[in-house]
Parts: structure tokens; C-alpha cells; sequence
């Protein structure tokens, strides 16, 4: 295994003009992170996860041409399993669920702070840091306690609240 760490390249998914520049800036600031594209669609975030060279993607939920639910759903259904940090104004828990059970690492509430982004950014260098010391793959789904990760923080966010979320697996454990 090389000594050096990869840069961690990342797509951002979003059609608000200012939201996309300040994401871009964030990520293009953050050591150990790059940005492989901006793209405004949906439809042009599963052809640039597709054409390949992407880690991460940051995706907005609502997109003009379809939700991210269905990107996510798309690029699970075709196999691909990219890692996603859900960024959005959503503030409905069912939304955060969805996300979450189409394997949403991160959820990222707009608007957003530098701090909040950069918080996101070194959780997940964290947990790929995490994989590659234990040799373990990227995980396709976010282990089951982010998931009471995420329901925490979005209950401190002020989203309603519900007794049961859905099932997430991850994929490196074992069946």
C-alpha cells in the first residue's frame, strides 16, 4: 500500500449558482481533497459517476431535473457504489431517512458554514482513513451508528421526530 494518501476527488451535485462556488471553494481548500467536477443535474451527476474518477460526491437534493433520492437510486441500482454527502434545504426526517437508506454517508444542511463543510469533509477523510488502516473497502453503506449519527443531528437541527429509521447496511460487514 503506498505511503502517500490520494487525494479525495470530489463531484459536486448543485444547481444553486452561490451554493456550488462555495462548495467548490470549500473543497478546494481542504488538504487531501479535489474537485473532479461541478455538475447542476442530476442527469449530469450519473453521467460523470458513470464516466468515472470520483470518491465523493456532494449532492443536492433537489435538483431541476430529479430529486437526488432518484440520483441516489440510480447509481445504486446500477452498481455504483460512490460515496455521497446529502447537501440540502430539506428539513423533513423522512427525506434524511431516504437518503440514509440509499447510503448517504453525511447529511449537509444548507445554508451551510465553512466550519460545517469542513466538519464533513474531515469526518470523512476520517472513516476512509479508518478503511485503508484496517484494509477494508469503502464501505457502500454508512455503518449502522451513523445513522443515529445523522438522527441525532438532525433532531438538534429541529426536524420532527420518529421512532424507527430503516435498516442500513454496511459492506463490510459480514452477512
Amino acid at each position: 500500500m503506498s505511503t502517500q494518501n490520494p487525494v479525495i476527488r470530489v463531484l459536486i451535485v448543485e444547481d444553486e449558482p452561490a451554493a456550488a462556488e462555495a462548495l467548490v471553494l470549500h473543497v478546494g481548500r481542504m488538504p487531501g481533497f479535489g474537485v473532479a467536477g461541478h455538475v447542476g443535474t442530476g442527469a449530469d451527476a450519473l453521467r460523470r459517476v458513470v464516466a468515472g474518477g470520483v470518491d465523493l460526491v456532494l449532492l443536492d437534493i433537489y435538483l431541476p431535473d430529479m430529486s437526488g433520492l432518484e440520483v441516489l437510486r440510480r447509481l445504486r441500482a446500477a452498481g455504483l457504489t460512490v460515496d455521497v454527502v446529502a447537501t440540502t434545504r430539506a428539513r423533513d426526517l423522512s427525506v434524511v431517512q431516504a437518503a440514509v437508506s440509499f447510503g448517504v454517508t453525511q447529511y449537509l444542511v444548507k445554508p451551510f458554514t465553512s466550519a460545517a463543510v469542513r466538519q464533513k469533509l474531515d469526518r470523512y477523510a476520517a472513516y476512509r482513513a479508518s478503511l485503508a488502516e484496517q484494509d477494508l473497502p469503502v464501505a457502500r453503506f454508512a455503518p449502522p451508528d451513523e445513522f443515529a449519527a445523522l438522527k441525532e443531528e438532525a433532531l438538534a437541527m429541529g426536524f420532527p421526530h420518529v421512532e424507527s429509521g430503516p435498516m442500513v447496511r454496511s459492506s463490510y460487514h459480514a452477512d
